[in-house]
C-alpha cells in the first residue's frame, strides 16, 4: 500500500505543473476570446475571417512558446501570473527541513518548535490538496473522458461502416461541383447511412461526409 501511495505521490508531482499550465492556458484563451466577443458586440462589427485566423494562430503561438519578452507594457496580473508554477511543495520541504534541524538542536524554545510544527502541518495539507489531490483528480477525469470519447467514436465508426449505403450519382455530381466551387484539394469519402438523421463531417487525416438516407 505504501508503495502505491509513493508512486501516486511521484506521479502527482509530475502531473501538477502540467495541470496548472493547462489551466492557466485555458483562462488565457477564455479572456482573449471574451475580449474579441465584447469588441465585436460593442463596436457593432464583425472581424474579418482572416483576422480571426491570425488572432487564433497568435494565441496558439503565445500558449506554445514559453519565452516571453519583458516590456514596460506587460500586464501585471498579480497572483494569476504565477499560477502556472503554483505549488506548496518547495515551501513545505523548506519548513520540514527547518523543523528537522531545529529538533536536532539541544536547546530550542518550545513555543518556536510548536509554531513550526503547526506551519508544517498547514503546508502539508495544502500541498496534499493542491500538489497531489487536484492534479490526480484532473488526470483521472482526462483518462475517463478520453476513454468514453474513444469508445463512442469507435462505436460510431463501426455503425457507420456497417450501415453504409450506395452513393447515388446525383450526390457524387453535387459533391464534385461543390468541391470545384470551394476549391478543395483533398478528396473526402461520402457515406450515406440510416443511423444519423442529419449531415455531419468527421475524420482527421481524411474527411468523411456523412449523409442521412
Amino acid at each position: 500500500m505504501n508503495f502505491i501511495l509513493n508512486q501516486l505521490n511521484k506521479l502527482a508531482f509530475v502531473i501538477s505543473p502540467v495541470f496548472y499550465k493547462v489551466t492557466a492556458m485555458s483562462f488565457s484563451v477564455m479572456v482573449i476570446f471574451f475580449i474579441i466577443f465584447i469588441v465585436e458586440r460593442e463596436a457593432d462589427m464583425k472581424l474579418p475571417l482572416k483576422l480571426k485566423r491570425m488572432l487564433i494562430i497568435f494565441i496558439i503561438a503565445l500558449l506554445v512558446v514559453p519565452f516571453r519578452f519583458e516590456t514596460k507594457l506587460a500586464f501585471n496580473v498579480g497572483a494569476f501570473g504565477n499560477f502556472e508554477t503554483f505549488s506548496y511543495r518547495e515551501e513545505y520541504d523548506a519548513v520540514q527541513q527547518e523543523l528537522h534541524e531545529m529538533m536536532d538542536m539541544e536547546t530550542v524554545p518550545q513555543a518556536d518548535l510548536n509554531a513550526l510544527k503547526r506551519e508544517e502541518e498547514r503546508l502539508f495539507y495544502r500541498s496534499l490538496m493542491y500538489d497531489v489531490a487536484l492534479p490526480l483528480v484532473w488526470l483521472a477525469g482526462v483518462i475517463i473522458w478520453g476513454s468514453i470519447k474513444t469508445v463512442s467514436a469507435y462505436r460510431f465508426e463501426k455503425n457507420i461502416k456497417k450501415n453504409n449505403l450506395d452513393v447515388s450519382d446525383r450526390i457524387k455530381a453535387s459533391y464534385n461541383k461543390n468541391k470545384q466551387i470551394l476549391r478543395l484539394k483533398k478528396d473526402a469519402d461520402i457515406i450515406v447511412q440510416n443511423q444519423v438523421p442529419y449531415p455531419a463531417v468527421t475524420g482527421i487525416f481524411r474527411a468523411k461526409i456523412i449523409l442521412p438516407e
